[in-house]
């Protein structure tokens, strides 16, 4: 008995986030079970009796729970130490895992369940569990809800064994307990799996959820419990190519995959949204195989799921007598199915349950009931319910279900009604606007190519307005110029219908060619923020920045990740494809992270002379050095903001004296760690660079309000001000306000018209000082420092941040005090570290 308790205090500390941390990397196995059928671990799983776990709940054996297999059957039967059930230091976790309709949600449960039945080490800890349950939400639901939750999840175990016994070993066992839609539980039963958690010594709970406002009730009802939060996103672009090929390679050997690679890659940024599902991947390479011809003209998601469906449907119409008019069959049913999608929609759920019921019942009425028998399961997908033996219709994903009513929607927009009306205010609204954007060819098809004029600006305008805000929203106007792939009337009437911003905000990770070209050729935006967070492999950038070279427009390129402390990114890939001597483009900002040869190359190209704003991280003294030089050479560089990510202070100080100076008449400095007795090195550093500044940052010190007092004065003494030049201000309002840039060249843009003109003093940005320490202040150490804010004109914007207290010299000269916790600090400290160049006057 003693070693059986050992045993369990080892799970339940060395095993405590092992499911959790397995949940992280389960789409591996997960996606191989989903595109090759039956693993080899449920094929050895089927042999062994005492461990059958069979895919989609073949493991459960009555409706209304769970089977378990025990590893210490024998064990636990002899096993009647009481327990202490409200013990709290020693509660089970909970693990929520969302993801949308058809991300493997289910599939998740499956695997979990399979590899600790066939031992499978892939998944780390999964086999420290001496058992594991998978239900959902509809077994908990069909049992009756006085039957209490132990004989629910185990009825067999709690028949055989006695409930007492059984709930007693759930509370003692290390045991993962996977519920599958979790969210759709009701508040009764998943308060008794509270109890259950919270009483429990080593159990872990794993609840698969949709991303809906029910997991966040689920994530109320579970507080304190929840110990990680996953989403499944599904495959992401290097992923599905290697699912592809693997599922290819056995499912159709013969067909060449290198062009289906061509054709998912040329498309990639367009079709990621849908197969990134895995049921949508497989299907198309199963499509594929049958008639490469029939996908290679699919560019858009609208294009790829009507392919896909039209595949699924003509598999049943080749089988009906020509003079059957299949088609018009084929077409009604598609119909049928989008009514039904869209009260699915309009009824916020799944297309499931009575949706499908009343689809079955048009699907009668078009075919026999063997045609339909082989329809359904072709096009749509068929779901096991875990811990019940319940099967059932429903949607492949959930853009499938967003298709089929956009469908339905777009012939009822054009009848009359509004699409609100049709589908409600569903939070999946948006892609069935843009679906219904790309399916307008295809009604005026339908109509035998009569659809009017009207009717196509109803539909464009109902789709531009299926929000408050939406034909102003930048980022769906593009994807809805992509999904009707730029038709020079569509185009005409999307232009006529939104409203554009004046600049125009874009990610580099989802950019595309055809919206930005499309548009510019209607809209002229005064400059385009190209946004450089992350790179995306198979993305369009390369051909964009090859379009923009041709286009004479103002280019910011910001990254604030680059610009963080540590990141490991650098933005030489994007500003190499700017550096062509042909180029028209202008640059006048840039933020991020520039390897010095790259940096070095700036002046020489026509598109980088317009830097106006120029803001680096630096990875080391030539970096710097390097930083520091280029700057001469850029003749519209206004403004430099250096961060300093290596230890200078450690530097010999003939080095730090060996410096160029900035010549730029703005300059910010960033720097980290910071101890309380380098104050002369810092200062010695800060005046060898620039004898003005604009704003000084320094995060993470252990300055106390004596050493910022002693830099402070040290910088005075060195002839250092913190404050910018009065003419530098109205230079850098006239190029970065587009309401000052049409002022009068002659005119003095000073604090106090700049103040009338935007109606706000904007003067704090170009005194921006900011120093956060760890040390813990008391106010009559800073007597000094206080004083000498109050008596320094020149500087007018000051913040020195201790762990207990914030000291600001305000912009009307007053110095006030103000005490925060540990937590508003480093949130302070850490937001101004990932500052921006491009949200910094916003």
């Amino acid at each position: 008995m003693e070693e059986r308790k050992e045993s369990v205090k080892e799970v339940k500390t060395s095993g405590k986030d092992d499911v959790l941390n397995g949940a992280k990397g389960e789409r591996d196995g997960e996606r191989k079970g989903e595109c090759d059928g039956e693993s080899k671990c449920e094929k050895n799983g089927q042999k062994q009796d005492e461990r059958e776990t069979g895919r989609d709940g073949e493991r459960e054996c009555e409706s209304g729970g769970g089977d378990v297999r025990s590893k210490e059957r024998e064990n636990d039967e002899s096993d009647d130490e009481e327990r202490d059930n409200d013990d709290d230091n020693t509660c089970g976790r909970v693990c929520l895992v969302s993801g949308e309709c058809g991300s493997g949600r289910s599939s998740l449960a499956t695997l979990l369940a399979t590899s600790w039945g066939c031992m499978d080490q892939q998944i780390p800890g999964l086999t420290q569990f001496q058992a594991t349950i998978v239900t959902s939400s509809r077994a908990l639901t069909n049992a009756s809800r006085k039957c209490c939750l132990t004989k629910v999840l185990l009825p067999l175990s709690s028949l055989t064994h006695g409930t007492h016994n059984i709930h007693t070993w759930l509370l003692s066992s290390p045991v993962l307990l996977i519920i599958d839609d979790a969210d759709h539980m009701d508040e009764k039963r998943a308060a008794e799996i509270n109890r259950l958690v919270s009483q429990s010594e080593a159990l872990s709970v794993m609840l698969l959820t949709e991303p809906t406002a029910s997991e966040k009730k689920l994530s109320g009802i579970f507080s304190g419990l929840v110990s990680s939060r996953l989403y499944l996103h599904g495959y992401d672009r290097e992923e599905l190519l290697i699912v592809a090929r693997d599922y290819l390679a056995e499912f159709s050997p013969t067909t060449d995959f290198k062009i289906l690679k061509k054709f998912l890659t040329k498309n990639m940024c367009r079709l990621i949204k849908a197969v990134r599902f895995p049921r949508c991947l497989i299907q198309l390479c199963q499509a594929f195989a049958s008639d490469a011809e029939l996908v290679s003209e699919a560019s858009t998601t609208t294009d790829l799921l009507w392919q896909l469906t039209w595949w699924g449907i003509n598999k049943i119409l080749e089988s009906l007598p020509k003079e059957d008019n299949s088609r018009k069959k084929g077409e009604a049913w598609m119909m049928a199915a989008g009514r039904a999608a869209a009260h699915a929609l309009r009824a916020n759920t799944r297309l499931e349950g009575t949706h499908i019921t009343e689809l079955q019942q048009a699907t009668s009425k078009l075919f026999t009931s063997k045609q339909a028998a082989q329809l359904l399961p072709t096009v749509l997908a068929v779901r096991r319910y875990h811990g019940c033996l319940q099967t059932d219709y429903t949607s492949q994903h959930s853009l499938q279900e967003q298709f089929l009513a956009a469908w339905y929607s777009g012939h009822q927009v054009v009848c009359g009604r509004s699409l609100h009306s049709i589908v409600g205010r569903p939070g999946g609204v948006g892609q069935v606007a843009l679906f219904m954007g790309g399916l307008i060819p295809k009604v005026r098809r339908e109509k035998g190519g009569l659809l009017q004029e009207l009717d196509e600006r109803r539909l464009v305008c109902a789709i531009l307005n299926h929000t408050e805000v939406s034909s102003e929203n930048l980022e769906f106007n593009f994807d809805l110029v992509v999904e009707v792939k730029a038709t020079p009337q569509l185009l005409e009437y999307i232009v006529e219908g939104s409203e554009y911003p004046d600049e125009w905000n874009i990610s580099v990770a989802t950019v595309q060619l055809t919206p930005i070209q499309a548009l510019l050729l209607n809209v002229s935006p005064t400059r385009i923020f190209l946004n450089v967070e992350k790179y995306k492999i198979y993305s369009e950038l390369s051909i964009v920045i090859e379009f923009l070279l041709r286009v004479d427009i103002w280019v910011w390129l910001d990254s604030v990740s680059q610009f963080r402390y540590g990141d490991p990114g650098k933005l030489d890939r994007v500003v190499k494809g700017f550096l062509n001597d042909k180029a028209v483009t202008k640059v006048d900002l840039l933020c991020g992270c520039l390897s010095s040869r790259v940096l070095k190359e700036l002046p020489s190209h026509p598109a980088m002379t317009h830097l106006v704003y120029l803001k680096l991280r630096v990875l080391d003294i030539a970096m710097l050095t390097t930083t520091l030089l280029t700057n001469k050479y850029l003749p519209k560089l206004l403004w430099l903001e250096v961060k300093i990510d290596f230890p200078i202070l450690d530097l010999p100080e003939e080095k730090v004296r060996a410096l160029p100076s900035c010549t730029a008449e703005m300059m910010d400095i960033h720097l980290q760690g910071v101890q309380d007795n380098e104050v002369s090195k810092l200062s010695t550093l800060l005046a060898s660079i620039h004898t003005h500044y604009s704003g000084i940052h320094l995060h993470h010190t252990t300055l106390i309000p004596e050493g910022v007092y002693a830099l402070l004065k040290q910088l005075h003494k060195l002839g250092v001000t913190l404050k910018s030049p009065s003419a530098s201000r109205a230079k850098f309002r006239r190029w970065y306000y587009p309401q000052l840039s049409s002022c009068d060249p002659n005119t003095d843009i000073n604090d106090q018209l700049a103040l009338e003109l935007l109606g706000f003093d904007d003067r704090i940005y170009y005194a921006n000082h900011h120093i956060y320490s760890s040390c813990y202040a008391v106010t009559i150490d800073a007597w000094n420092l206080m004083n000498f804010l109050e008596e320094a004109e020149e500087i007018v914007h000051f913040t020195y941040t201790t762990t207990n207290l914030e000291f600001t010299k305000q912009l009307d000269g007053s110095v006030t005090v103000h005490q925060h916790t540990d937590d508003q600090h480093d949130h302070h400290n850490n937001n101004n570290n990932n500052n921006t160049a491009a949200t910094k006057h916003t």
